[in-house]
C-alpha cells in the first residue's frame, strides 16, 4: 500500500504528485486469528468457535478505547511464561494495573483461547470453575487464577481492565494485552512470583516469589545486582559466583546477605554444583556477603545445563528487609568457553587456549582509563527466530499502541513475524543500531538475563552475539 498526496487537476488526476514510502504486510492463514487486526475484523465470529469470547473481548477493547481527554486504566504484564502441567498462577500477578489517581479499575474482562480443548486449562475462583465467564469484579480479579493444562500444550489468555461508573455507563477499556502459557514442565522466572502451588522445597521459586514480595517501596533502594548473562563453559569449569552476578562491591555491605538456587534444565543431563570453601553446597539457599565473595559454581557434564537464580538482601537497622529482583541465568556445558563469563572463570586449565587467557588478563587489567577499541564485525545474525520472537518469554501481544511509554518495537527488523512490516527507503538510525541486537526472554542466547520483581513487567536482557561467540 501506498499513500498519494496532490491537487486535483480537473480532469480526475493529480498533480505535484507525492508518495509515501510503500508498505507491505504479509496475512498467514493458520486458523488462529492474530490480536492485532481485532479492530479491523468485519467476519462475524461463530459464537461457537474456540476463540469466540477471545476476539469478542479484543473487539469491545477497541469499541471502548478512550476518546478525547478520557483516560484508560492502566494493564501491564510479565509476558509469555513457561509452566508446569496443572500449575496454578494468580492473574493479578502476571496482570497488574498500577494505581491512578485519574481513573479506577472497577473491573476486568478476561478470556482463555485453548489450542487444546481436553488440555484441562481452566480460570477457577474461590473453587469454582468460571472458564466460561468474561466479566469479573476488581475483587473477583484479585482471587482469579489460572490453570495451565497438560504438558504439551500452549493456552492463550487475554486481559482487559476495564473503568466505569456505578450505573454501567462511562466504559473506558485498556489495551487487550495476551499472553501464552507453553506447558514445557519447567517454570519461567517471570510467572513464579504468581505461582500458587509450589511445593514448600523448592527454593527456586521461593525465592523469586519472596524477591517480588520484599521488593523496594516509596522511597527504599533495592540491593545493586547484575549478571553476566547466559554462558557456555567446559564440563566441571568453576565459576566465581560474585562476577557472574555482580554485586557492585556489596558483598561485605553491612546487612547484605544473598539467597542462591540452582535448578538442573530438564533438557541437560544434571550434575552442576554450588561449591564453598571446597564443599558442596548446593542444597543450600542463604549466604552471608563473606560467603558469596567464595561461592563457586561448577558446571556439569558435556550436554548439560543449569539454571543460577541469586537474589541480594539488605536487612536494615530495624529488620526491614529489601530484595533485589530475582536474576536467573544459564550456564550450558557446551565444550567451548563463552567470552562473557570468562572473567569469573576459576578453573586452572594447563591447556587454556591463547583466547582464554587473554580474555582473562583484559578483564583483571581493566579500568575506566584503558585504551579504545572498536571493531567493524558485524554482528551475527540472532540465535533465534524471527518466528519465535512473539513466542519468547516476556514477550507479549496487545491492541492499540501503548500509552505514555517508550517502546522498543522489533518488529521491523523482521519481516516474517505477525505485526511486522515492511517498507521501501532508508531506514530509521534506531532500526539500524537495533539490527545489531535482539532482545530475547528465554530464547537462551548468551548474555540474556531473565528477571522477577520488583517490576515483573521490566524484563529486560540484551543478547549480542559476534563471530557465533557470545
Amino acid at each position: 500500500m501506498v499513500a498519494r498526496a496532490g491537487r486535483e487537476d480537473g480532469t480526475g488526476g493529480l498533480t505535484a504528485i507525492a508518495d509515501s514510502p510503500p508498505a507491505l504486510l504479509r496475512a498467514a492463514v493458520t486458523g488462529t486469528r492474530s490480536l492485532n487486526t481485532a479492530e479491523a475484523l468485519r467476519t462475524a465470529v461463530d459464537p461457537a468457535s474456540a476463540d469466540a469470547d477471545f476476539m469478542r473481548v479484543a473487539s469491545e477493547a477497541v469499541l471502548y478505547a478512550p476518546l478525547s481527554s478520557q483516560v484508560a486504566p492502566g494493564l501491564s504484564t510479565a509476558g509469555n511464561f513457561t509452566a508446569a502441567a496443572g500449575d496454578r498462577y494468580a492473574l493479578r500477578d502476571p496482570f497488574t494495573s498500577p494505581y491512578s489517581a485519574t481513573v479506577e479499575v472497577t473491573g476486568y474482562r478476561v478470556a482463555l483461547r485453548d489450542s487444546d480443548l481436553s488440555s484441562g486449562a481452566k480460570l477457577m475462583l474461590d473453587g469454582e470453575d468460571v472458564t466460561q465467564r468474561i466479566g469479573f469484579t476488581a475483587a473477583e480479579f484479585n482471587s482469579l487464577q489460572f490453570v495451565a493444562g497438560t504438558t504439551g500444550g500452549a493456552q492463550d489468555i487475554l486481559v482487559v481492565a476495564r473503568s466505569a461508573k456505578a450505573d454501567g455507563t462511562g466504559i473506558v477499556d485498556s489495551r487487550a494485552v495476551q499472553v501464552t502459557a507453553s506447558v514445557t514442565g519447567e517454570r519461567s522466572i517471570n510467572a513464579l512470583p504468581a505461582l500458587r502451588d509450589a511445593s514448600p522445597e523448592d527454593a527456586y521459586a521461593r525465592i523469586a516469589q519472596d524477591a517480588a514480595v520484599y521488593a523496594p517501596f516509596a522511597g527504599q533502594v533495592a540491593p545493586r545486582l547484575s549478571a553476566a548473562g547466559d554462558f557456555t563453559a567446559a564440563a566441571g569449569d568453576r565459576f566465581s559466583m560474585n562476577t557472574l552476578f555482580d554485586t557492585a562491591g556489596g558483598v561485605f555491605d553491612e546487612g547484605a546477605s544473598y539467597r542462591v538456587a540452582m535448578r538442573d534444565d530438564p533438557s541437560g543431563s544434571g550434575g552442576g554444583r554450588l561449591i564453598l570453601n571446597g564443599e558442596a553446597v548446593t542444597g543450600r539457599s542463604e549466604f552471608t556477603g563473606a560467603e558469596f565473595a567464595a561461592l563457586m559454581f561448577e558446571a556439569g557434564p558435556a550436554g548439560s545445563a543449569q539454571d543460577l537464580l541469586v537474589v541480594a538482601r539488605k536487612t536494615g537497622p530495624t529488620g526491614l528487609i529489601t530484595d533485589s529482583p530475582a536474576l536467573e541465568i544459564t550456564a550450558r556445558a557446551t565444550g567451548t568457553r563463552s567470552i562473557n563469563a570468562l572473567a569469573a572463570l576459576r578453573t586452572e586449565d594447563a591447556a587454556e587456549s591463547g583466547f582464554d587467557r587473554i580474555l582473562r588478563d583484559a578483564a583483571v587489567y581493566g579500568g575506566t582509563s584503558a585504551p579504545a577499541l572498536l571493531a567493524t564485525i558485524r554482528p551475527d545474525r540472532p540465535a533465534i527466530p524471527a518466528q519465535a520472537l512473539a513466542a519468547a518469554v516476556g514477550a507479549y501481544r496487545a491492541i492499540g499502541a501503548a500509552q505514555a511509554v517508550t517502546s522498543l518495537d522489533l518488529a521491523g527488523l523482521f519481516g516474517g513475524v505477525v505485526g511486522a512490516s515492511h517498507a521501501a527507503g532508508a531506514g530509521s538510525a534506531q532500526l539500524v543500531e537495533l539490527s545489531s541486537l535482539v532482545a530475547l526472554l528465554g530464547g537462551g542466547t548468551m548474555g540474556g538475563v531473565r528477571s522477577a520483581g520488583p517490576d515483573i513487567t521490566k524484563l529486560t536482557t540484551l543478547a549480542l552475539r559476534l563471530g557465533g561467540r557470545g
